[in-house]
């Protein structure tokens, strides 16, 4: 039987348990696709993913609005990405972002850690933490990957880990939530007691980065193994690591042949590889928001996976060392390279210092064994200059230019200086909105317009790409507007998402937290209400009886929880109007009627339950 590394998915890391909800959440990632934010999102709000698949439009309103202003994604300026045909309604999600804006020239913001505090849903002062750290991005590649989650313990009896209050500080401090102050959080990790995963003993979390924690962990005494895992390394960590223990130390090398093909066109390979006694490989992972496209303006087809599936992990993105001497058997990982640049304190990272048993150890030494015997390529592989350029240019413009929008008149203009010290004459840089059309910055000019560009489809990130003969990169960069987006932004853009009946079945939810939103549209469904469309669809989208609130699940979501029926009386109050109206234009009036119907049941129900308890 072969030994398995206990797997999670990251879902079913931010689910609350039953009887809990998230308070506030910090999610730190290199790079980040929309896409996965939303599933991040609905996981958050206590929707199993795992068990019923992607999510509707009702799960992600119910999400977004349950969340906003208590969770925080940060990431690396210019690493978020988004589908070629994105939903509108990810313009939403500009709310939940924040970019930090290292220029990855010369830094790059690089943690993959994951943050959350949940409260009793019936005690609730009653607290518990959880922390992921690792090695996955909050993308849709799947890559092999690294990581270890913990879980606090309230009773006092779990192990106090150094170093996990400090790493909570420096991300409530960057997150910048008003209601989670970076103090705060310090204050109360401080106090907390963690339980481990089975056969492992954390002894420390490190926050790396300027003026902070820096530098290789210490070589064990009388080393006798050491396993170094990284897709990406430089020489001289390698030469390094390949230094530690004595002449008898066995040692195994394992990373992706791009970079050994990069280590052995220098003069080191051959010393190198005579102090590493197996150097194995695996493909290179797939890194979304990284890497080159073909220049072509026509939506391609998303891949999707069908119902079920579960494919195989494509490349390497674990980070790991592993060192061995006697019992005792040191395992560190995290989102740190073996690189200067990850480990010297010029990256921010986050890593974790482990003991590990002998049969985590083995489900280690397994999955080293499958991987593959690396040999050197007889001639060295070409270099993509364009790639290069391109790369290079994207992190000059996301360490330099800094984009703002302002709205005048119907019309959305976008602000920022000049890019002629920072752009190749090669290169255009092009803008649009999301879903918009792509428009060159001037290069001599400080601001374009976007056109007009309806209140509902207003977000804070904007599209930017770059491009070099047919091959371009493109990434989205938040542009805050000035002034900032009103609250009616939100309202109109969800009164537009949300179909009648979507909206009642959000309302049935309020009524009734247990409640399971099965029914309705994919979240990134096209939209119904496009006038035009087929009569006989139409005519299968009418509001059912099913999706009718009954007068008896009034009354019951009264007599349960008052709070409950004041919450969906006033969601009825905000977006009712905006809903039918929206359902008019679009040519479904039968919809709008029902609504309106509703509507005047519902006043009459809850103006004599209120007369009632007054």
């Amino acid at each position: 039987m072969n030994p398995q590394l206990p797997w999670i998915s990251f879902c079913e890391v931010l689910l609350p348990e039953p009887g809990w909800r998230v308070d506030h959440a910090i999610l730190a990632t290199y790079s980040a696709d929309l896409v996965v934010l939303v599933s991040a999102l609905v996981s958050l709000s206590g929707r199993d993913l795992d068990q019923r698949g992607k999510c509707t439009r009702v799960d992600l309103i119910r999400a977004m609005d349950s969340l906003r202003g208590r969770v925080r994604i940060l990431a690396q300026a210019g690493r978020i990405s988004l589908p070629k045909t994105p939903p509108q309604i990810l313009g939403l999600l500009d709310e939940f972002v924040r970019e930090v804006k290292c220029n990855e020239e010369f830094q790059s913001w690089h943690p993959k850690a994951t943050l959350v505090r949940y409260v009793s849903e019936e005690h609730p002062g009653e607290v518990r933490w959880r922390l992921w750290i690792g090695s996955r991005n909050l993308t849709r590649a799947r890559n092999w990957e690294s990581g270890i989650v913990l879980v606090s313990r309230s009773n006092g009896r779990g192990d106090t880990i150094p170093g996990i209050g400090e790493l909570g500080r420096e991300l409530a401090y960057r997150a910048g939530l008003q209601s989670l102050s970076a103090a705060a959080v310090e204050a109360e990790l401080a106090g907390v007691t963690w339980d481990c995963p089975p056969g492992v003993d954390v002894r420390s979390v490190r926050f790396l980065g300027p003026k902070l924690n820096q530098g290789l962990p210490a070589c064990i005494p009388a080393l006798e193994e050491v396993w170094l895992i990284s897709p990406f390394m430089d020489r001289e960590t390698v030469r390094t690591i390949s230094n530690w223990g004595t002449g008898g130390t066995k040692r195994t090398l394992l990373s992706i042949p791009s970079t050994l093909d990069e280590i052995a066109a220098t003069g080191d390979w051959s010393q190198l590889r005579e102090r590493f006694e197996e150097v194995f490989c695996f493909d290179a992972p797939i890194l979304s928001a990284e890497g080159l496209d073909p220049l072509d303006d026509q939506p391609s087809e998303e891949s999707e996976l069908i119902d079920g599936e579960d494919p195989p992990p494509s490349g390497l993105h674990a980070k790991l060392i592993y060192c061995a001497s006697g019992k005792r058997r040191q395992l560190w990982l995290g989102s740190a390279n073996a690189t200067g640049r990850a480990w010297g304190g010029r990256n921010y990272e986050v890593v974790v210092e482990t003991e590990i048993s002998k049969d985590q150890a083995e489900a280690f030494r397994y999955f080293l064994r499958s991987s593959r015997a690396y040999q050197p390529p007889a001639t060295p592989s070409e270099k993509d200059e364009v790639a290069e350029l391109l790369e290079a240019h994207r992190n000059r413009v996301c360490g330099n230019w800094h984009p703002t929008q302002r709205v005048e008149g119907e019309c959305v203009e976008v602000f920022a200086g000049s890019l002629d010290p920072v752009l190749d004459p090669s290169i255009k840089l092009e803008v649009a909105s999301l879903g918009g059309g792509w428009k060159p910055w001037p290069r001599d000019g400080d601001s374009i317009t976007l056109g007009e560009i309806p209140l509902a489809k207003r977000s804070h990130f904007i599209q930017v790409r770059l491009v070099s003969g047919d091959r371009m990169c493109v990434w989205i960069q938040l542009a805050p507007f000035d002034p900032p987006l009103a609250e009616s932004r939100n309202r109109a853009a969800i009164a537009q998402y949300l179909t009648p009946q979507a909206f009642l079945l959000w309302l049935r939810s309020l009524l009734d937290q247990n409640a399971t939103s099965t029914q309705g549209t994919d979240w990134d469904s096209p939209d119904e209400k496009d006038p035009g469309g087929n009569p006989q669809e139409t005519e299968k989208k009418k509001t059912t009886a099913d999706e009718i609130i009954t007068i008896e699940e009034i009354l019951r979501a009264w007599a349960r929880d008052p709070r409950s029926l004041d919450e969906a009386d006033r969601k009825m109050m905000l977006y009712l109007t905006q809903i039918e109206q929206y359902a008019r234009e679009s040519g479904k009036a039968e919809e709008a009627d029902q609504l309106r119907d509703f509507f005047e049941t519902w006043s009459v129900i809850s103006r004599e339950l209120r007369g009632t308890a007054e």
